[in-house]
C-alpha cells in the first residue's frame, strides 16, 4: 500500500524525490507503530490515531508532528479514494498549535565573505557548491530546484520548477546574470546548471559543499545548510519592503502565512537595530 502511494505522488502528483522519501520514512513508522498493536489499515480508529500522535509528540517537535498528520492524512484519503477503506481515520485531526518561530539566515556578512572568495574553478563540484550558493542568495531557490535548473530555462528570468511540479519565474539579479553568462560560453554542452564534465552532481555531494564554504566563511554550524540561504534572501526583500505577496510569489509559498514569519523576522531586527544605534 505505501509503495502504491509513493508511486502514485510521484508519478500522478508530481512530488519531488525528496519529498516522496520523507513521506516514505514518515508512513513507514505509522506502520511500525500499528504492527505493534496487530492494526490493519482498515481497523484503525480516530482514537488509535489520537495515541499515535501523542506519541509522536513526545520525541518530535509540533511542526514534524504535524508533517506526520498531513503525510498520513493524504494517505488514507488514497487508500478511501482507491483501494476501497471506508473512512479515514485521520480525517477529523487538524494541525496542533505550534510556538510562533523566527526563521534565521545566514548572516550578510558571511554571504558576501562567500560570494567573494570563489574556489578554484578546477575543483569542479566545491565551485559548483558557490555557483549554488550564488543562486540561492539571489533568487531563494530551494536546493532541489537548483538541482533540477537547467541552462533552458535560464533566460532575463529563470522558470522554477518548484514543489508540487507548479511554476513560478524568478529575475535573475544582474550580479548572477554576470556569472551564469560567464558559465554558459565555458560550458556550453551541458543541460544542468549543476552539471560535472557530463553528469548531474548529486545532491548530497553538492550539500556537503556548500555547508563546507559557508562555514569556510564563518558562518555558525546551525545556520550552515542551503535553507537558510533561501532565508536570507526573503529576509532581505521583505528588509527593503517588497509587498508580501509579491514575495510570496517569488519563494512559491503556497500560503501568505508562511511567507508572514519573515515580517516578523524583520520586525524584530528593527527593534534590534534601533536598542543598538539609538542614544
Amino acid at each position: 500500500m505505501i509503495s502504491d502511494y509513493i508511486s502514485f505522488c510521484k508519478d500522478v502528483k508530481g512530488f519531488s524525490q525528496q519529498t516522496c522519501r520523507s513521506y516514505q520514512s514518515i508512513l513507514r513508522n505509522l506502520a511500525r507503530f500499528f504492527k505493534e498493536k496487530n492494526k490493519r489499515w482498515s481497523t484503525i480508529t480516530p482514537d488509535d490515531v489520537r495515541e499515535f500522535i501523542q506519541e509522536t509528540s513526545r520525541s518530535a517537535q509540533a511542526s514534524t508532528v504535524n508533517v506526520y498528520i498531513m503525510t498520513c492524512r493524504g494517505f488514507f484519503d488514497y487508500l478511501v479514494r482507491f483501494k476501497g477503506l471506508e473512512t479515514n481515520p485521520f480525517a477529523g485531526f487538524s494541525k496542533i498549535k505550534e510556538p510562533k518561530r523566527l526563521v534565521t539566515g545566514v548572516p550578510e556578512n558571511v554571504c558576501q565573505q562567500c560570494l567573494s572568495n570563489p574556489p578554484a574553478r578546477s575543483r569542479r563540484i566545491k565551485y559548483l557548491a558557490w555557483v549554488a550558493i550564488n543562486i540561492m542568495y539571489y533568487e531563494g531557490l530551494r536546493i532541489s530546484e537548483v538541482m533540477n535548473l537547467k541552462w533552458a530555462d535560464v533566460t532575463e528570468v529563470i522558470d522554477v520548477i518548484g514543489k508540487g511540479n507548479k511554476e513560478r519565474i524568478v529575475p535573475v539579479a544582474k550580479e548572477l546574470a554576470t556569472l551564469l553568462n560567464h558559465e554558459r560560453m565555458l560550458d556550453d554542452k551541458s543541460t544542468y546548471v549543476m552539471e560535472s564534465w557530463g553528469e548531474r552532481v548529486r545532491l548530497r555531494s553538492l550539500t556537503f559543499e556548500i555547508n563546507k564554504l559557508l562555514l569556510e566563511a564563518g558562518c555558525e554550524v546551525a545556520l550552515a545548510h542551503p535553507h537558510a540561504l533561501r532565508h536570507t534572501f526573503a529576509t532581505r526583500l521583505a528588509c527593503h519592503g517588497i509587498p508580501l505577496p509579491v514575495l510570496q510569489k517569488l519563494l512559491g509559498h503556497n500560503n501568505l502565512s508562511t511567507t508572514e514569519i519573515y515580517l516578523s523576522v524583520t520586525r524584530e531586527e528593527i527593534i534590534q537595530n534601533f536598542n543598538r544605534y539609538s542614544i
